[in-house]
C-alpha cells in the first residue's frame, strides 16, 4: 500500500513546474503529443515543461517512452513566485 500524507490530512495534491529534455528536436507530429505543454526547441534537444502533478508527470514520462524519445533529464522547474529574500549572504563589513 502507497500512503501518502497529505492526502491522508485532508492535503490537496498540488502541482509543480517541472521540465523534461529529451534529444533531438520535436516535430509538429510529436510536438503535437505535448500540446498541454510549453515546447521549447533547442540545437540538440527539447525541453518540455508545464505546471503538473504526479500523476501528470508520470504519464508524460510514459507518452515520451511510447514515443521512442531519449529522456536526458527530469527536474523540478523554477518557482513561480518570488521570495522577496536575497538569495546571496551578506559579507561582514
Amino acid at each position: 500500500m502507497i500512503v501518502i500524507p497529505s492526502l491522508l490530512e485532508g492535503g490537496t495534491v498540488s502541482k509543480v513546474s517541472y521540465e523534461v529534455r529529451v534529444v533531438g528536436c520535436l516535430g509538429p507530429a510529436a510536438r503535437e503529443a505535448f500540446s498541454e505543454l510549453t515546447v521549447d526547441v533547442e540545437p540538440a534537444s527539447t525541453v518540455l515543461s508545464g505546471e503538473l502533478e504526479q500523476t501528470d508527470l508520470h504519464a508524460l514520462l510514459d507518452r515520451v517512452r511510447a514515443l521512442g524519445l531519449e529522456l536526458v533529464e527530469v527536474r523540478q522547474g523554477p518557482r513561480r513566485s518570488r521570495d522577496p529574500r536575497p538569495t546571496g549572504h551578506a559579507r561582514p563589513t
